[in-house]
């Protein structure tokens, strides 16, 4: 069932078209609840997304638009009923968003410095350096090095880039033209889908990434299984998403900035929780794995809160898989 929206600025015409869902995205059940319904018209709604600083003038774009968030009766997992066709997801991530957009988006989102928050992500992405060292070392034996890894949904190539500095050979994908072009100021290569590297490689990657990418995919199931088959058996895979866990247990509308950014209605398609997470990835045939710790700090306490996830993985967000 496809919902279509179309305006006129009086120039040109512009149509947004919307898909509706009518089952779960993760166990494909078609029993579900509204736990959430919105219009973009609601002022709430609008002070949020006004925030968000997109290029286009988003008020005549999605006016009509519902917006609806649904709880699987099965599995529980949460996820948007209308989300954007392909076609109008491109011009989103093509159109709506910019450099300043970007800009304007980190303004609203840093709680801290610029340079606390480019400190904090590299830390964490050393630490994601050191522990797929590690676990690739004992599983595939050192002269398997390089190893290979492959970034869905790079962004700017952040973490990609320093994984090259410690010896990785790195892919990324993505199809957002003003991430690509961030990463190529780095020099960093793009590809736009995962048919490009297959066209080019013949050699399963040792390690998948997806930072802050499951929540954005409409068939999120799908695209971890086609994930799954360029992984070489034994290979690692990373999922970083929000943590929706509060919001799940609320189950009404956001009530802050960051819950909604955790089920934008545009991007954030799908809301996670530790439990759905695992049920979604362990049903494509991969493991969930407690990493063990990474230390990249000088505070002694850091270092003891690290020490302890050899003993208890709290339940999060952040989460290992192996395949085979």
């Amino acid at each position: 069932m496809t919902a279509m929206i179309d305006l006129t600025d009086g120039a040109s015409m512009t149509a947004l078209s919307f898909d509706t869902r009518d089952s779960c995205i993760s166990c494909g059940s078609k029993h579900f609840t509204t736990v959430w319904s919105a219009s973009y018209e609601d002022a709430s709604i609008q002070y949020y997304m006004d925030k968000y600083g997109y290029a286009v003038d988003w008020r005549s774009e999605l006016s009509g638009q519902p917006i609806e968030l649904a709880q699987c009766d099965q599995c529980e997992m949460l996820f948007h009923q209308h989300i954007l066709q392909p076609a109008s997801l491109e011009t989103l991530y093509s159109e709506w968003i910019d450099e300043d957009q970007i800009d304007t988006l980190t303004e609203s989102l840093e709680h801290a410095s610029a340079s606390t928050a480019q400190f904090e992500a590299a830390t964490r992405n050393v630490r994601h350096i050191l522990r797929l060292n590690r676990l690739l070392g004992k599983q595939f034996g050192n002269d398997a090095q390089p190893w290979r890894i492959l970034d869905f949904g790079c962004g700017a190539a952040e973490f990609l880039k320093q994984a090259s500095l410690f010896g990785f050979a790195t892919w990324g994908v993505d199809f957002s033209t003003t991430r690509a072009t961030q990463a190529l100021n780095q020099q960093i290569s793009i590809i736009p889908s995962l048919d490009s590297y297959r066209e080019d490689n013949t050699d399963p990657v040792h390690a998948i990434s997806l930072f802050q990418v499951l929540e954005h995919l409409d068939q999120p199931r799908e695209t971890l299984t086609d994930l799954a088959d360029v992984l070489a058996p034994g290979g690692i895979l990373i999922i970083e998403v929000p943590n929706c866990g509060t919001d799940a247990e609320v189950l009404g509308a956001p009530r802050s900035f960051e819950e909604f950014r955790n089920v934008h209605p545009l991007e954030h398609i799908n809301a996670f929780t530790p439990d759905t997470l695992t049920a979604l990835v362990e049903s494509i045939g991969l493991t969930k794995i407690n990493p063990g710790p990474a230390h990249v700090t000088d505070k002694p306490d850091a270092l003891l809160r690290s020490e302890l996830t050899r003993f208890y993985e709290p339940k999060r967000t952040n989460q290992y898989f192996r395949k085979g």
